[in-house]
């Protein structure tokens, strides 16, 4: 008589404790579970399918090296996320020309004093009329200083402050490539809803 398979459950402490002892199923198990979602994340600031690939394989790496330190006051997934978005940070720091991708500026008030707001516009809002696969490829259309900030900033929800001590840049150069990647998606997505607009007035008459 076969055994029925155990399905261990992500972030349970019997799973936990089998990844804490480096055991090699429950390793698998969370590679298969998380992967697409980390190489998603690799993707949206390394733009590149071979970059964001290495970078993944070196977040898993990290993931079970570090599983020890996981304290459990957050959840698994969040914490992976962060080791994934921390290993591509250093990965673009690496870049000799790193430091030429950002416009710097130290004038913090240009955009408003709160740092950690970020109002959705109504051209944001019209925008959730379009696709998600055309919103993303207009993210990584982006320049790639803007797209690494706009990711940290309104994606994984890092505050100004966060987002200027992990690259290394001041916060308000932080603050000029978030509004420099909002000016951009917004004349983007106008330029498609008049599109649009536009063929729907045609087709009718």
């Amino acid at each position: 008589m076969k055994m029925a398979k155990v399905v261990l459950m992500s972030n349970s402490d019997e799973f936990l404790n089998l990844l804490r002892k480096g055991d090699s199923h429950a390793q698998r198990t969370l590679f298969e579970q998380h992967h697409k979602r980390l190489f998603a994340i690799c993707y949206r600031y390394l733009k590149d399918h071979e970059d964001a690939y290495d970078a993944t394989q070196t977040s898993f790496i990290k993931i079970f090296e570090k599983i020890k330190t996981f304290s459990e006051e957050g959840s698994l997934k969040t914490w992976m996320n962060r080791i994934a978005i921390n290993t591509c940070i250093d990965i673009i720091r690496k870049n000799k020309n790193y430091k030429n991708l950002f416009i710097s500026t130290d004038d913090i008030l240009l955009y408003g004093d709160n740092e950690d707001n970020f109002d959705i516009d109504d051209w944001w809002n019209q925008g959730l009329n379009i696709s998600s696969e055309t919103i993303y490829e207009l993210l990584n259309k982006l320049p790639k200083s803007a797209a690494v900030v706009f990711n940290l900033f309104a994606v994984d929800e890092y505050s100004h402050k966060q987002i200027a001590e992990k690259l290394n840049i001041s916060i308000g150069t932080s603050k000029w490539h978030l509004n420099n990647a909002r000016t951009i998606l917004k004349d983007a997505i106008l330029k498609i809803l008049k599109q649009t607009h536009h063929d729907a007035v045609k087709e009718k008459y």
